[in-house]
């Protein structure tokens, strides 16, 4: 049935048919590829947010560590000094 409606349509018709199929399959490609490139570049953005939240947290840990490192450090050397006065006042 479909061969017969394709062998009384002219030349012209049959290429103008196909012509019309074959944009319609183009613009189906063009936007399938459209929309893999959006959501690509979605994730990509998402990763990079990712990324720099991941190294902000990681940068506000380091200050962390090194304030209480700072602090420990503060500490011992306000024992020590206070050591070394008991240790001078005792005449030694």
């Amino acid at each position: 049935m479909w061969m017969e409606a394709i062998m009384t349509m002219s030349l012209s018709e049959q290429l103008s048919d196909l012509s019309f199929h074959a944009k319609t399959v183009e613009d189906g490609f063009a936007a399938a590829q459209k929309e893999g490139h959006d959501k690509v570049a979605a994730r990509a953005k998402e990763a990079h947010a990712a990324a720099l939240a991941a190294v902000e947290n990681a940068k506000r840990s380091i200050k962390s560590v090194g304030d209480a490192g700072a602090k420990e450090v503060g500490c011992r050397e306000g024992k020590n000094r206070r050591r070394r006065r008991q240790y001078e006042s005792a005449g030694r």
